[in-house]
């Protein structure tokens, strides 16, 4: 469509040039068909080379009408526009996910006091990205921690409404093999999977949902208690103390 509009620009400009021409050479106004015509073009080489050719004075082109440069200019201005728009889209397609977020104002921004550089003794890797899938219910906002070769994930989850964080916390461990709850609330989860030993802690706050994930349990509840409460909007829980790991590591499941 941006084609072809630009391409009609062109061609209209082109046709009204040849015309003042071809009129100039004729000395007479001539039809939009006449440019494409072999005759009227002999004609108008004939009386330009023809040193005996009885000299007349040109009719008086008329001036282009007021009227016609303002249709000019607003198929101009279309065509910019279309550029313009065109250009942006293209722009918008190939550019990153994170600047697209940073520069879109009505994406959710990251609220980066949740997010601290440094919690307990673990400090952030990098900077919180935001994610939506689509068709989700939720937006979230994760980044990981680490101290030496110990690592914690750190996410943030923003639901529509109170239950639905809820039912996620419920119907939801984030962590595959033998999942094995731990300590469970209204409000919080542990979990260790059996196969792997990792750790999941969630806990709801409202409409969020707060998930910690590391490989050792002891690292995850010690995260959890430095975590930046304030910021979340929750008044300080008492200290966590990491649930006895008396499981029985289970053999990993295969798939045949």
């Amino acid at each position: 469509m941006l084609g072809a509009a630009v391409r009609w620009i062109i061609q209209t400009i082109q046709e009204f040039a040849a015309k003042r021409r071809l009129e100039s050479k004729l000395g007479r106004k001539v039809r939009t068909d006449e440019i494409y015509s072999i005759g009227a073009n002999i004609e108008a080489e004939e009386v330009n080379r023809s040193p005996f050719a009885p000299r007349t004075e040109p009719e008086a082109v008329e001036p282009m009408s007021s009227g016609t440069k303002r249709v000019l200019i607003a198929v101009g201005a279309c065509v910019a526009i279309l550029v313009i728009g065109g250009v942006l889209a293209v722009a918008v397609a190939i550019m990153p996910d994170d600047t697209y977020n940073r520069l879109n104002p009505f994406t959710p921004k990251t609220p980066i006091e949740t997010f601290p550089s440094t919690i307990a003794v673990f400090e952030r890797t990098r900077e919180p990205k935001f994610r939506r899938l689509s068709g989700a219910e939720y937006y979230e906002f994760g980044t990981s921690y680490s101290r030496d070769s110990r690592t914690v994930n750190y996410t943030l989850y923003v639901f529509d409404d109170e239950a639905s964080a809820m039912k996620r916390m419920v119907e939801r461990y984030f962590v595959g093999g033998v999942p094995v709850v731990k300590e469970k609330s209204d409000t919080r989860i542990v979990i260790i999977d059996k196969e792997t030993r990792r750790a999941s802690i969630q806990f709801t706050n409202g409409k969020e949902l707060i998930h910690i994930n590391s490989s050792k349990i002891e690292d995850a509840i010690e995260f959890e208690n430095a975590i930046p409460y304030t910021a979340l909007g929750m008044a300080q829980p008492p200290k966590r103390v990491a649930p006895v790991d008396d499981l029985t590591l289970a053999p990993k499941t295969t798939k045949p």
